[in-house]
């Protein structure tokens, strides 16, 4: 019986995306993405209205995706002119960037950002993640070397005629899961953490030494991070996708790895470490269940 679950689960899991093209190639659900709200960091002087402004127009010079009809949209019932725009470039998957009004302007993702040397503030970041965890898409608007405007966008599906195949679809959906959480182990990153030298060791004794392990992307934004009070060394470790910050933060790499031991002061305001910390950083790139077992020294 246990044999024919597991042929039945490799069966749904191989096939359910071919039956779901079978079904949905003339049905189905379509994304729609809204233009739902803009944020301006508060010591910028542009309003929403101006924002709009020059959001759309590098959308009008760019192909029309989904974000880019999103803006044109909002900026349409918004009566928003189009500003003057030279020297546009599109940058695929990522978003653009122009000389718009006399001001060298980039709009798109956090990794255009983190290419172009453009900052993200902190409040930021943390928006960010309370967007993405509601199931929102959030674009960057920066120039002058600092994002200044955040605009968010609304994910929703739009439901075409296909009430069968929908049906039959999340049944299959359903079991092939099922299957497939039986014979697929959780992703993992896992390792051993040592502590090198003797101008730490004195903290192993100390009742509020703390040992951190945060895993970054590869912009440097934290995706999981572990703590551990007075920890023994070596220290194993194992960090799944339950230790994510934000439950829906991609969970396949590539990521960086970094640990760092130090006593606390403060347990409410431990990260960042303190100048004096043990650190350890892997130095290559980490992919969870992919790489091997970290071994990682505190220095």
């Amino acid at each position: 019986m246990q044999i024919y679950l597991v042929v039945l689960a490799i069966v749904l899991c191989v096939g359910a995306p071919a039956l779901a093209w079978a079904f949905f190639r003339r049905g189905g659900e379509r994304e729609q993405t809204p233009l739902t709200g803009i944020r301006i960091m508060p010591y910028q002087r542009e309003n929403e209205k101006e924002i709009l402004k020059i959001a759309g127009s590098l959308a009008r010079h760019g192909r029309s995706g989904a974000i880019g009809a999103a803006i044109l949209k909002a900026a349409s019932a918004n009566d928003v002119a189009s500003a003057d725009v030279k020297y546009f470039q599109e940058f695929p998957n990522l978003g653009a960037g122009a000389v718009v009004d006399g001001r060298a302007v980039v709009m798109g993702s956090a990794r255009l950002m983190a290419e172009c040397s453009v900052e993200l503030p902190r409040i930021m970041t943390r928006e960010t993640a309370e967007e993405e965890a509601h199931g929102r898409r959030v674009v960057y608007l920066g120039w002058e070397g600092e994002a200044r405007a955040m605009l968010i966008f609304e994910k929703r599906s739009k439901r075409l005629n296909r009430p069968a195949a929908a049906a039959i679809f999340i049944l299959l959906g359903s079991l092939a899961t099922t299957g497939c959480n039986r014979i697929t182990p959780a992703r993992t990153i896992k390792g051993t953490l040592t502590l090198e030298g003797s101008r730490h060791q004195h903290l192993i004794n100390k009742p509020n030494a703390v040992c951190y392990m945060v895993i970054k992307d590869r912009w440097g934004i934290p995706v999981a991070i572990r703590r551990w009070l007075n920890p023994k060394f070596p220290l194993y470790f194992r960090i799944t996708s339950d230790d994510r910050l934000v439950a829906s933060r991609p969970w396949q790499g590539p990521f960086q790895a970094e640990a760092y031991f130090f006593e606390s002061d403060n347990a409410e305001r431990e990260l960042p470490p303190p100048p004096g910390a043990a650190r350890a950083i892997h130095e290559k790139a980490v992919y969870p269940s992919v790489t091997g077992n970290l071994e990682m020294v505190l220095q």
